[in-house]
């Protein structure tokens, strides 16, 4: 597993921030699987993950119905810049469902695209948030395009924690399936959360812990 993993379109390249009812809880990183969620107008943060391999950092701001971001991300001795564009095609609320459209694009070694589509449904007044991606990501200016798929789950523990569960893909091959577990964890509401959690791949290489931040509660006004 690679640190592209945790932020790849699900396809898109990336999970654009994330957050839909205004202040809803969303899947942030380490989580694989995007929401149909985005950050308010004009608002900001900026989210980002560390593990053996290397880090990502993403900040992203609400602009004119879109989240829009830029950031990077270093894995061993290589880098690579990360954009990503998000949008509601439907908005999600308490005890509803929601859908999203993902645009993204990675420059370097390892460019390419993709797009993908979050959904999301929300269970008992927001305690359940369950997420499902699909999408296709194409490497290279010659590369073929691979379908893209994620499945995962958060369960509030209280106001400010939640467990996180998923499993994700890319292709048909097992090698490239995984599956995570995790915890978040907000420290300070608004403007601070914290995550960790293990992914488990088919091999040792593919397996490790991800610790991730998200630092919010700045805007563009």
């Amino acid at each position: 597993m690679t640190l592209f993993d945790l932020v790849r379109p699900f396809a898109a390249v990336t999970a654009v921030a994330a957050l839909c009812a205004p202040s809803a809880v969303h899947a942030g990183r380490p989580m694989a699987a995007d929401d149909a969620v985005i950050l308010d107008e004009a608002s900001c943060e900026l989210q980002s993950a560390l593990d053996r391999l290397g880090w990502y950092a993403m900040p992203a701001c609400g602009v004119g119905g879109w989240e829009l971001g830029a950031g990077a991300l270093r894995q061993q001795q290589h880098g690579a810049l990360l954009l990503q564009a998000k949008t509601l095609l439907r908005p999600l609320q308490t005890d509803g469902w929601g859908v999203a459209l993902v645009l993204s694009a990675q420059g370097g070694a390892d460019r390419g695209a993709g797009v993908n589509l979050p959904l999301t449904a929300s269970l008992w007044r927001d305690a359940l948030l369950v997420h499902a991606n699909a999408g296709a990501q194409r490497a290279g200016t010659g590369g073929g395009v691979m379908g893209t798929w994620a499945l995962g789950a958060e369960l509030a523990l209280g106001a400010r924690s939640a467990v996180t569960m998923e499993a994700y893909g890319s292709g048909t091959q097992a090698a490239k399936r995984y599956a995570r577990l995790g915890a978040r964890h907000t420290l300070l509401p608004g403007r601070l959360e914290v995550d960790i959690a293990y992914t488990r791949g088919i091999d040792a290489a593919a397996s490790g812990v991800v610790v991730g931040m998200t630092v919010s509660g700045w805007s563009l006004r």
